[in-house]
């Protein structure tokens, strides 16, 4: 039995953004060696939403009715046992490269806990590698050592200063982040380092990755790799009045879901976006994917150069997807179900 596991989570991955599985669009060849050569659950569904009522479920194997971490900062119970105390009930050494976005249980913790000042820190149990939380320090830290100004870690996020050449929608321009210092790259590399000094041991590793999440921007030539004339028509109603009339939490989101939440520098709502800036936040989402795809294909090769692939379970999977137009909408908020009158 392998006694080495591998959890590949992100953040916001669509069910259909998988190209073995049969989606059109994305170009993922690395996540499919690992659909070739693995067990594929094809109606694994996330339970909860945001991004933390899905980890706490994950790590705890328990609904969001049970464990009550129902939003992004509410705490955790310490009551509940969770992966990574059991790895270590195991003998097995739990790790963390990313985050957990987990509050602690107020009950055992001092209220002028930094904790609790922040949209969440990590699980207790696991060993800290490269923790990225709302403050992103270990990052930052990284940026600042190359002579990023990370003073706004929030305008790194913009769009560099170009100009968007016709056919091309809001969010085609590049990051101001090189692919070899944007995120993605770097918690991998924090990934490989640590595994590095571990291939005669045994170990667990949570690498989970912020992408392909808001906001819609992709480091070059990622940014550019997928045309916006190319995407598919969203599932949605034929007008933002019929979706409305589906529900009226559609309705509610319709109204109040901004632009400036995916697409920095963009403004007013979603539902208002024009046929061709969706198509360009589809372009550039799967843009997105494909860059991590291509870190997640480091970590893969590592573990074949290493011999160690035979002997490690890999998991990859999500904590939810991404609407990307569906329903005239973005984000994880609404229902998964299609629009009536959609194709």
């Amino acid at each position: 039995m392998p006694r080495k596991v591998l959890i590949l989570f992100t953040d916001q991955w669509r069910w259909d953004a998988i190209s073995a599985l049969g989606g059109t669009v994305a170009k993922t060849p690395n996540v499919d060696r690992l659909v070739a050569r693995g067990t594929v659950f094809r109606n694994h569904w996330t339970v909860a939403v945001p991004c933390g009522p899905s980890r706490a479920s994950f790590l705890t194997g328990l609904y969001a009715m049970t464990h009550r971490s129902v939003i992004n900062g509410t705490p955790l119970d310490d009551r509940f046992d969770n992966l990574a105390l059991a790895a270590r009930r195991g003998g097995v050494e739990p790790l963390l490269v990313g985050y957990t976005t987990t509050t602690p249980d107020p009950r055992g913790t001092d209220p002028a806990d930094p904790r609790f000042q922040i949209t969440g820190d990590v699980l207790p149990g696991f060993k800290p590698l490269a923790p990225y939380h709302a403050s992103q320090d270990t990052f930052r830290a990284e940026l600042k050592s190359k002579g990023y100004d990370v003073a706004d870690m929030d305008a790194l996020w913009r769009p560099a200063p170009v100009e968007i050449p016709a056919g091309r929608g809001l969010s085609w321009p590049p990051s101001q982040l090189s692919e070899a210092d944007a995120d993605n790259a770097f918690y991998t590399d924090q990934a490989l380092k640590h595994l590095a000094v571990r291939e005669d041991r045994d170990w667990l590793m949570f690498l989970t990755y912020m992408r392909p999440h808001p906001p819609f921007i992709a480091p070059a030539p990622w940014h550019d790799m997928f045309d916006p004339a190319d995407m598919p028509t969203p599932r949605r109603a034929a007008t933002k009045g019929a979706e409305a009339a589906e529900h009226p939490l559609i309705a509610h989101l319709l109204e109040t879901t901004d632009v400036p939440g995916f697409i920095p520098h963009g403004t007013g709502l979603i539902a208002d976006l024009s046929d061709l800036d969706v198509a360009q936040a589809m372009a550039t989402y799967y843009g997105m994917i494909a860059e991590l795809d291509h870190q997640i294909g480091r970590i893969l090769d590592h573990l074949d150069a290493t011999g160690q692939t035979e002997e490690t379970l890999i998991v990859f999977t999500s904590d939810h997807g991404e609407l990307l137009g569906d329903h005239h909408l973005f984000g994880k908020a609404g229902p998964s179900r299609p629009a009536s009158g959609s194709r």
